[in-house]
């Protein structure tokens, strides 16, 4: 290139003021030392299982095992063959969970928090694990005992479906009304709640007719405070041998 003279014209260059800064701006992020926030997230397969909740994986576009045994986020439980996602976190990855393809269950091993709306297209299945059973009493009987007691709840958050059942034996006395036990404690705070029932003979002949638990806002516990009638208490004398008390429906647990 020909000298410059001092005060002579500027030389022309072939490349203008913004593409010039932008290949600064591209040979500044190509050359600078890789982060956490500049790496991307990854998805692998998990190949083999470490001690303290560590695996090996495959990256996906990758034909070897990683040396390295990557930490795994404390909610998640690895299995081999797992697809997972992993986080870059310093200057290594985290395994944050499992993926699956577009239309692959989901599974849930702890608690799902969702903060907006959920929407089911297809079938919405439940574990088993969410039915529960339990042993229905009924105090405040008198001379009642009962033979035969089943009780079983499906609960869905805070409601409850439950059913229990009641077999008398020796017929109940007294006139103090009756309370049955609940799954778990009813909702109270000055609200009252019923689940309705029936209260038949050994032949599906009614003794008292239909029934219900009501729940007061006075009461306590794991307990309906009530079973009515027509508007009346259901007392000890009420309940004769061989009666049989069957309530199933939902309420609101505390």
């Amino acid at each position: 290139m020909d000298s410059l003279e001092v005060g002579g014209p500027m030389p022309s260059f072939d490349i203008s003021p913004q593409d010039f800064l932008n290949t600064v701006a591209n040979y500044t992020q190509v050359t600078a030392p890789e982060t956490s926030a500049t790496k991307p997230v990854k998805l692998a397969t998990v190949m083999a299982l470490g001690g303290s909740n560590t695996v090996q994986v495959q990256f996906d576009g990758e034909s070897i095992t990683s040396t390295k045994y990557y930490p795994c986020l404390s909610t998640y439980q690895a299995a081999v063959s797992d697809r997972v996602a992993l986080m870059p976190t310093g200057t290594t990855y985290l395994v944050i969970g499992a993926v699956g393809a577009p239309g692959a269950d989901l599974n849930v091993v702890d608690d799902l928090t969702v903060g907006g709306d959920v929407s089911v297209t297809g079938t919405l299945t439940v574990g088993a694990t969410t039915f529960g059973s339990y042993t229905p009493s009924i105090a405040n009987g008198g001379s009642l005992t009962l033979s035969t007691t089943d009780g079983w709840f499906f609960k869905l958050g805070k409601l409850v479906y439950f059913e229990a059942y009641c077999v008398v034996g020796t017929a109940g006395s007294g006139s103090t009304a009756v309370t049955i036990t609940a799954p778990s404690t009813p909702y109270r705070s000055s609200r009252r709640q019923s689940v309705p029932g029936t209260c038949r003979d050994g032949t599906s002949n009614p003794i008292i007719g239909p029934i219900s638990a009501l729940t007061f806002a006075g009461g306590s516990g794991a307990v309906f405070d009530r079973i009515m009638t027509s508007g009346a208490d259901v007392v000890g004398s009420n309940l004769v041998s061989g009666a049989i008390l069957t309530i199933n429906g939902w309420y609101r647990e505390a």
